[in-house]
C-alpha cells in the first residue's frame, strides 16, 4: 500500500452491514440490517486518509450466523462501495432444535403424536443438514414413576436436510400416575449422541372401552326399595387406564333407578370411576329381574344382571271343614317368607320411619271393604275378623298393598245355616273349603290349589299338633268325649312319620356307599396323576400344585392376611391379570413370583423362607400406602378384617446381585461360580445355587427395577443369597466343611440356616412353590387339578349327606 493511492478526504464515511439468510427463502426477502457505524479518517502506521471501523469491539459476534453479510461504504452520495462475505455454517453439529412453535402438544392413548419437525444446529445455532437418519430413541417422561417409551416411530430426511417424525404411537396403561392433568414430557434423543429435543406433552386416556365392578355381590340380595351400597364402577380405557375425570357415562337401567341431578348420563370422578352407593335405588318388584347396562356410543360394554330377592305370601290358619254363609272368619294368619321358607321379619309395618307393610282383601262381594289395610308386624299378618257373604262361591284375592306380586286367591265355598253340625266338644265352628287359585309362575310369590286334606306341610303338621293339644286337655277336663277318630288320625301320622325317617336313613345310606366309592376312584385317580408328573416326588405330594390352586389355597387357609386378599383381587381381575395392583407397582406374593422343577425342592426352599414366602413383593416404598389401601377395601367388600401383620419386600430398598447374569440364558441366572474343595475339586452331591433355581415366567422376567435390575437380581437373591442345594443331608452336612455364609439345604429336608440346623422332618409345608408346567405336561396338570376338584367335591357331598340325618 502506498501513500500516493489514498485520498486524503476530510469527509465522513457511512459503513453499513446487512445478513442475507443461507435459505432460498429468506434471500427472497430483503437483507436484514445488523450494524451501522460513521467515522472519520485517521493516521494508522505512517498512512493519512483511512477508515477504521473497530468491528471486533463493537459488534464481537459479527460473523457467528451464516449466510451472507453485504458491506456498504459511501462518503457523502457520490462516493460508494459494496462487498459480500459468505460465512458458512460450522461442520460440528452444536445441538438439535424441534420445529415449529409448539409449546405442548396433545395426544390420546391409542392415537399417534402429531407430525414434528427437528433440524440439526451447528455449534453456534446455525441450521445444517442431518447427513443421515440417526438412531433414535423417544419416551414420555413424568417423574420416576412414569416413563413410556415410543417404539413405532417412522423418520424420514425431507428438504433442507430436516428430520420428519410421524406416525408415533403411544400405548400406555401407567397414566393413573399422572392423573388428573395428565401432563408429561415428550423426550426424543439419540442413541449415538448426546444430542436430544423435549416439549411439554399432554398425554389423555383414550374412549372407555370396558368397565370393571369393585364390589360385584353388591347386587346380590336386593330388596324392593332398598338403595345399593358399596357399588362402584372403574371406567377403563382400551389400554388399561382409568378414563378422565369429567367423561359423560350413559347408563341403561332396568328396574332401578339413580337417585341424583345426573341421573342415568354420570360423569367420571377424579378416580376414573362412577360411584353409584347410595343412589342406586331398586324399582322392580320382588322376583323381578333387574340389569345395569353401560353404553359407550351405542355400543354395550358391560351388563350386570340380577334380581330381587324371591318372597311368597303363605296362609299359615288351618280352618274347619264347614263354614257358614254370613258368618265371620276369625284370626286368619300370613306371612311372607323367602325362597326356602324362611319367614322374613323385615317385612315389617312401620309409621315412623315411612316403610309400609300392609294386607290388602278384595272380593265382589259388598261385605268386604277393600280400603281397610291389615298391618304386617315382622313377617306376618293377622286378620281378627272377616265377615263371610251370604252367597256361595266367592272369591278373595289378598295382596300386599304396595306389592302386589306378593297375592293369593282364595275361593270359598259357604253352605246354608242348617247344614251346622255340633261338634264333640259342645260346640258351632263355621268349617270353610278355601282353595288357592293356580297364578302366573313369576318368581316363587304364589301357591298352588290347596284343599282342606291337601294343606301346605308348613302348616299341616302344626294343626295336627295343636287340634291334638285342644283335644288332651278337653280329656283331662272331663267337659267332653274323647275324639277316638282324630286321636287314630294322629297316630297314624306319628307312624308314618317313623317309617319316613326309616325309609330316609336307608336312602342316605345307600347314596353315602355311592359317594364313599365314588370319592374312592377320585383318589386312587389323583395318586396316579401325581405319580405320572413326578414319580420321584410322590413323597410330598402336598406340594404338587400349581399357582392357581395355591392361590385358592392361600385364600382358604390364610384369609385376615394381606397374601389372601391380593389372591383375591388377583384371581378376579381382567386381562392382564392383577391390573389392579400391578399397575401400582406390586407384582404379587413370594410364593407365587416363580416355581420349581420338583416337589422336594419346593419343600425344602419353602420352608427354609417360613412366613416370607407371603410377603407382598413391590417396587418401591412409595407405593405401599396407596396398595395398603386398596387390600383394606378389598377386604372389606369380601367381609374380613385383616389381621396378620404385613409383610412387605420393595425391589428399590435391595441390594442387588451386581455380578452380572449368564450370557444368552433366557433364565437371565446370576453368574455364580460353582463351590470347590479345598483342593479344588467339585462338591459332590451339589445341585445348584437355590436363587437361580427358581424358574421365572415370561411376564416376570420383565419385571424390573428403575436401574434395570430383575426379581432374581433383586427379590431372590436378597431372600437366598448364595444358598447352596445338595441331593442328600449327608452331602450337604460335608459342605457346610468347605463353604461359609449363607447355608446349604439338601432334597430330602436338611435345612443349615446360619446358626441353625433343621434336620428332615415330617411336616407338611402349607405355602410353597408351585411347580413348573412343561409344555408337554399341561393336559396332566388340567387332569390333576380335576380330580383335586372331585375329591373335594365328594367329601363335600358325602359331608352334606350325612348332615341330613343328624
Amino acid at each position: 500500500m502506498d501513500q500516493k493511492h489514498i485520498v486524503k478526504m476530510d469527509g465522513e464515511m457511512l459503513m453499513q452491514v446487512e445478513l442475507q439468510g443461507t435459505n432460498i427463502k429468506s434471500r427472497e426477502k430483503a437483507a436484514q440490517p445488523l450494524y451501522s457505524e460513521r467515522c472519520f479518517p485517521a493516521i494508522r502506521g505512517g498512512f493519512h486518509g483511512l477508515y477504521i471501523f473497530p468491528l471486533e469491539s463493537k459488534f464481537p459476534h459479527l460473523f457467528k450466523k451464516a449466510g451472507t453479510y453485504i458491506f456498504s461504504f459511501s462518503v457523502g452520495n457520490s462516493i460508494t462501495c459494496k462487498k459480500k462475505v459468505i460465512v458458512k455454517p460450522s461442520s460440528k453439529v452444536g445441538s438439535w432444535k424441534l420445529g415449529g412453535n409448539q409449546e405442548t402438544i396433545s395426544v390420546r392413548v391409542g392415537s399417534c403424536l402429531p407430525p414434528l419437525s427437528i433440524t440439526c444446529l451447528d455449534e453456534y445455532e446455525n441450521q445444517i443438514p442431518f447427513t443421515s437418519v440417526p438412531s433414535l430413541e423417544v419416551k414420555l417422561k413424568a417423574g420416576l414413576d412414569f416413563e413410556v417409551p415410543i417404539y413405532k416411530i417412522e423418520a424420514n430426511l425431507v428438504e433442507s436436510g430436516i428430520l420428519k417424525l410421524k406416525n408415533m404411537l403411544v400405548k400406555t396403561d401407567g397414566l393413573d400416575h399422572i392423573r388428573p392433568d395428565y401432563k408429561a414430557t415428550l423426550e426424543i434423543s439419540s442413541k449415538d449422541e448426546p444430542f436430544s429435543v423435549s416439549v411439554a406433552c399432554e398425554v389423555k386416556p383414550g374412549p372407555l372401552k370396558y368397565v370393571v365392578e369393585n364390589n360385584p355381590q353388591a347386587l346380590e340380595n336386593l330388596l324392593p326399595d332398598s338403595t345399593v351400597e358399596n357399588y362402584i364402577l372403574e371406567m377403563f380405557d382400551g389400554y388399561n387406564n382409568h378414563v378422565a375425570e369429567g367423561t359423560t357415562v350413559s347408563i341403561c337401567l332396568n328396574g332401578f333407578c339413580i337417585q341424583d341431578s345426573m341421573g342415568s348420563d354420570q360423569k367420571v370422578d377424579s378416580d376414573g370411576c362412577i360411584d353409584l352407593s347410595g343412589i342406586l335405588k331398586v324399582t322392580a318388584g320382588y322376583g323381578k329381574p333387574v340389569s345395569l347396562a353401560i353404553m359407550s356410543g351405542k355400543k354395550e360394554i358391560f351388563k350386570k344382571e340380577s334380581q330381587v330377592e324371591i318372597r311368597e305370601l303363605r296362609l299359615l290358619t288351618e280352618l274347619p271343614e264347614y263354614c257358614t254363609a254370613g258368618t265371620n272368619l276369625t284370626n286368619l294368619k300370613f306371612k311372607v317368607t323367602d325362597s326356602v321358607g324362611i319367614m322374613d321379619t323385615c317385612i315389617n309395618d312401620d309409621e315412623k320411619s315411612n316403610c309400609s307393610h300392609t294386607l290388602s282383601i278384595e272380593s265382589s262381594s259388598s261385605s268386604v271393604d277393600s280400603t281397610v289395610r291389615y298391618a304386617f308386624v315382622h313377617g306376618s299378618c293377622k286378620i281378627t275378623s272377616l265377615a263371610l257373604p251370604d252367597t256361595e262361591g266367592v272369591f278373595f284375592k289378598v295382596f300386599h298393598s304396595r306389592h302386589p306380586e306378593l297375592h293369593m286367591n282364595l275361593k270359598i265355598q259357604l253352605t246354608s245355616a242348617q247344614t251346622f253340625e255340633r261338634d264333640e266338644v259342645g260346640s258351632y265352628e263355621p268349617d270353610p273349603r278355601i282353595y288357592l287359585t293356580p297364578q302366573s309362575k313369576i318368581g316363587s310369590t304364589t301357591n298352588p290349589w290347596v284343599t282342606p286334606t291337601q294343606q301346605t306341610p308348613s302348616s299341616q303338621p302344626q294343626f295336627r299338633v295343636l287340634s291334638f293339644r285342644k283335644m288332651s286337655s278337653a280329656i283331662s277336663s272331663q267337659t267332653a268325649p274323647v275324639d277316638m277318630a282324630q286321636l287314630n288320625d294322629y297316630t297314624e301320622i306319628l307312624k308314618e312319620k317313623l317309617n319316613s325317617y326309616s325309609e330316609r336313613i336307608l336312602e342316605v345310606n345307600e347314596r353315602l356307599k355311592c359317594l364313599e366309592a365314588k370319592q374312592e376312584e377320585a383318589v386312587q385317580e389323583l395318586s396316579a396323576l401325581q405319580a405320572s408328573l413326578e414319580p420321584s416326588g410322590v413323597s410330598f405330594p402336598e406340594c404338587l400344585s400349581t399357582k392357581e390352586s395355591m392361590m385358592k389355597h392361600i385364600e382358604e387357609k390364610h384369609p385376615n392376611t394381606d397374601a389372601s386378599v391380593f389372591c383375591s383381587l388377583y384371581r378376579n381381575s381382567p386381562a392382564p391379570k392383577s391390573l389392579l395392583l400391578s399397575k401400582q407397582g406390586v407384582f404379587g406374593i413370594v410364593a407365587l413370583l416363580g416355581s420349581v422343577a420338583s416337589t422336594s425342592l419346593s419343600r425344602v426352599l419353602s420352608e427354609y423362607l417360613g412366613e416370607d414366602m407371603l410377603a407382598l413383593v413391590c417396587k418401591s416404598s412409595g407405593l405401599i400406602q396407596y396398595s395398603d389401601l386398596r387390600l383394606q377395601a378389598e377386604a372389606a367388600r369380601l367381609e374380613r378384617s385383616i389381621t396378620s401383620r404385613s409383610s412387605v419386600v420393595c425391589l428399590g430398598l435391595t441390594s442387588p446381585w451386581i455380578g452380572g447374569v449368564v450370557e444368552n440364558d433366557p433364565q437371565r441366572k446370576l453368574a455364580m461360580d460353582d463351590p470347590k474343595q479345598a483342593d479344588g475339586d467339585p462338591i459332590p452331591g451339589f445341585q445348584g445355587y437355590a436363587v437361580n433355581m427358581i424358574n421365572l415366567a415370561e411376564e416376570e422376567l420383565i419385571i424390573k427395577t428403575n436401574d434395570g435390575h430383575g426379581l432374581r437380581e433383586t427379590l431372590f437373591y436378597s431372600l437366598f443369597r448364595k444358598l447352596q442345594v445338595y441331593e442328600t443331608q449327608a452331602q450337604a452336612e460335608e459342605a457346610l466343611k468347605h463353604i461359609s455364609g449363607d447355608g446349604a439345604v439338601s432334597l430330602d429336608g436338611f435345612i443349615a440356616k446360619g446358626n441353625k440346623i433343621i434336620t428332615p422332618r415330617c411336616s407338611k409345608t402349607e405355602i410353597h412353590f408351585p411347580i413348573t408346567v412343561r409344555e408337554n405336561e399341561e393336559e396332566k396338570w388340567s387332569n390333576l387339578e380335576a380330580a383335586r376338584n372331585r375329591v373335594r367335591r365328594a367329601e363335600k357331598e358325602i359331608e352334606e349327606e350325612r348332615s341330613t340325618v343328624e
